[in-house]
This record gives C-alpha cells, sequence and structure tokens, in this order.
C-alpha cells in the first residue's frame, strides 16, 4: 500500500534529481561535470529537511576542502610526494568520519581531489577551484529539483 508507495518515492526521487541537475552541466567546459551528479544524488535524503541538511553540508564542506587544497598548491607544485601524503590523510580523514558527519568527508573529497590533480601538473586555479561551484550549484538545482520537481513528504507516523 502507502508504504511500497512510500520506497518507490524514496528511489525515485534521487534520479530524478540527478536529472534536472545534470542538465546545465552538459555545456561545462571545466571537465569536471560528469562528477555533478554524484554530489546531488548522494545529498539526497529520505526527506525534504534531509536533504536541505545534506545539501548545506556538502557545499560547506566541498569549499573547505578546496579552499584548503588551493592554499596548498605551492606544496603540491614544488613537493608533489608531500601533497599525496596529505591526499591520503585526507582520505583516512574521510573514512573516519564518513558514518557520522557528512561536511567533513566531503571536505576531505574535494581537497584529495583538488590537491591530486595539481600534484599531477593541473595548476590551472580556476578549473581546481571548480569543484566549489559546480557542488555549489549542483547542490542548489538538486535542492530545486528535490522540493519542486519531485517532493518529499513527511513521513506519517502510522497510528
Amino acid at each position: 500500500g502507502s508504504s511500497n508507495l512510500r520506497q518507490m518515492e524514496e528511489r525515485v526521487s534521487p534520479a530524478c534529481t540527478s536529472c534536472c541537475s545534470q542538465l546545465p552541466f552538459t555545456f561545462s567546459s571545466t571537465g569536471l561535470a560528469a562528477e555533478v551528479p554524484l554530489p546531488v544524488v548522494s545529498a539526497s535524503a529520505g526527506t525534504a529537511s534531509g536533504t536541505a541538511l545534506r545539501v548545506r553540508q556538502r557545499i560547506l564542506g566541498t569549499w573547505i576542502g578546496v579552499l584548503l587544497a588551493l592554499a596548498c598548491l605551492p606544496i603540491a607544485e614544488q613537493v608533489p610526494l608531500l601533497a599525496w601524503a596529505a591526499a591520503a590523510v585526507a582520505m583516512v580523514l574521510y573514512a573516519l568520519t564518513l558514518p557520522d558527519r557528512y561536511d567533513i568527508p566531503c571536505g576531505a573529497f574535494a581537497f584529495t581531489l583538488v590537491l591530486t590533480l595539481a600534484a599531477s601538473g593541473e595548476h590551472s586555479v580556476p578549473l581546481l577551484a571548480s569543484r566549489a561551484w559546480e557542488t555549489t550549484l549542483g547542490g542548489a538545482l538538486g535542492l530545486l529539483s528535490a522540493r519542486f520537481v519531485m517532493p518529499l513528504k513527511p513521513r506519517q507516523t502510522e497510528t
């Protein structure tokens, strides 16, 4: 009955959110646009308030991670091995905090992505910083899609 309908709605909503949020990035020139659906879908939760909280956490964490990685660009250029070691520590932090938090793992992942790109020779600050603005735009589109295209209704307690 209604529980089957609710389960189907919880599965369809992230897919719809992903489709709606991917469209603007189809024409992106940054090369990172293929990564936009993952943040949007993984930020979708079972409720509208849960989705809003996860989107805020994802955007905040990503911005902090990107800014920290950009601050480490001189290290990545001069001592790539140290940058790779810092990225490894960030991924351990990601794994340790993922069950309990969402903002810290998002920051750790963004930090690792940007720092390893820089250590591999990519030094374009606009390209490296695009992770932050694409996540912000993708999160905003995902939130709007979750709210208006496929809104999740609050769960009703059975009496």
